[in-house]
């Protein structure tokens, strides 16, 4: 049996942002409320247009002088709120709503910040990823998340050492990301880090 137009309605807004008239037609088109949900999950192969800057290289602020790095900081707060904007209109625009809809989870799952991170296409690479693992495995996409260079910065990874481990990143994937505060110990911690 497949969906009447309300239980469409429905799912297009519980799997993307909105009732869009053009997913809840094509919902409507599948025999079974199976085939209806595997065409949402299969939209998972459409990936947006990146903006022009997406794999410019951070700038290296200690070989600059003092006009250019104000500059260049004005140039960063332009290219994060550019950042911002493409992914509000990626989400108001595609045709992939499930995809967007598990990205924007996975953000608010892991979190970092652009006023952190401070790099436009740092964190667009972390967009990125959070897509291409929106419907995968959580354990793939807890690897990758630890490598992430945004993930990194927003826990002050570069800051760690051999000697000196940083163990923010360690203490937020056990309390966090995780196993939930309670679960793990500082030996835990320290071993994470």
């Amino acid at each position: 049996m497949g969906l009447t137009p309300t239980e469409a309605a429905h799912l297009a807004r519980r799997s993307g942002f909105n009732a869009d008239r053009a997913i809840v037609s094509q919902l409507l088109t599948f025999s079974s409320r199976a085939a209806a949900v595997s065409w949402l999950v299969d939209q998972a192969g459409q990936a947006p247009e990146l903006p022009q800057w997406h794999s410019e290289a951070k700038p290296i602020f200690r070989d600059m002088e003092q006009a250019m790095r104000k500059e260049t900081r004005r140039r960063m707060n332009r290219l994060n709120k550019e950042m911002v904007y493409w992914w509000y209109e990626t989400m108001c625009t595609t045709e992939a709503p499930l995809v967007e809809r598990m990205t924007l989870f996975w953000h608010n799952h892991f979190v970092s910040s652009s006023q952190k991170v401070r790099w436009a296409p740092t964190m667009l690479r972390q967009n990125q990823l959070f897509r291409s693992e929106a419907l995968g495995n959580f354990g793939t996409l807890l690897r990758d998340i630890l490598r992430d260079p945004a993930m990194l910065v927003y826990f002050d990874n570069q800051k760690s050492t051999k000697r000196k481990p940083n163990e923010n990143l360690g203490r937020e994937l056990l309390e966090l990301f995780t196993l939930g505060e309670g679960n793990y110990n500082e030996s835990d911690v320290k071993e994470m880090a």
